[in-house]
């Protein structure tokens, strides 16, 4: 009887050990997993807080959280400059001028037609951006206040009420359109935006990876 009984414990053992050690492994899978689902749930909550969005994340290819999105402007950079514009007009030998200053504020962003997406790797919990447009553009542009610092009239080509007026929305259509062709600050905008996703990304225990600025599909022609 005894080699039975022998043999019955060092079964019982065995038997035990493997089950514990299934038990060890699936905990130590879960670990990981976890992890990567504090990762993505955070990535959600701090997006809808600090971006008011609810973006699309996934974990490794897989959709975890589905976006709720509707078509916003992401403002990343606020600029504040000044512009200067000089008008002359010279009728029959007589010349009128007008100079003026203005100082704006130009916002650059991204136009956001679709949710950006959060792509996690779970073995490193690196985590890449896919963004729906190709680069940051200005989305906003307000001239704050300006001042005269020149004006006359000549003998007999006076300076009139419209002259002024029309003198000022020229200076604001030359600096919107400086500021829409800024390549400098479209670029800052763009490192502004890329430094709030790495920030959100690591708040929410995540490591930023690459980001992708993706290419508006074309208009379709006739």
């Amino acid at each position: 009887m005894k080699p039975i009984i022998r043999a019955c414990a060092g079964a019982i053992v065995i038997i035990t050990l493997a089950v514990s050690t299934v038990y060890f492994i699936r905990s130590c899978a879960r670990i990981p997993g976890d992890e990567v689902l504090r990762v993505a749930e955070g990535i959600a909550s701090h997006a809808e807080r600090l971006l008011h969005l609810r973006p699309e994340v996934k974990i490794d290819r897989t959709t975890i959280i589905g976006p709720a999105h509707e078509a916003l402007e992401l403002i990343t950079l606020k600029s504040d400059g000044e512009h200067a514009y000089s008008w002359t007009n010279t009728w029959a030998g007589s010349t009128k001028i007008i100079r003026l200053k203005g100082r704006f504020t130009a916002s650059y962003g991204v136009n956001l037609r679709e949710a950006p997406q959060f792509e996690i790797n779970s073995k490193n919990l690196t985590v890449n951006v896919v963004l729906p447009e190709m680069r940051t553009e200005l989305l906003a542009f307000e001239m704050r206040d300006w001042k005269l610092e020149e004006e006359s009239s000549g003998w007999w080509n006076w300076l009139s009420t419209d002259d002024r007026n029309q003198v000022v929305q020229n200076m604001m259509t030359e600096a919107r359109q400086d500021a829409q062709n800024s390549e400098i600050l479209r670029r800052q905008s763009e490192d502004s935006l890329k430094a709030q996703l790495s920030e959100l990304i690591q708040s929410a225990g995540g490591i930023p990876g690459e980001f992708h600025f993706s290419q508006p599909a074309p208009t379709p022609t006739m």
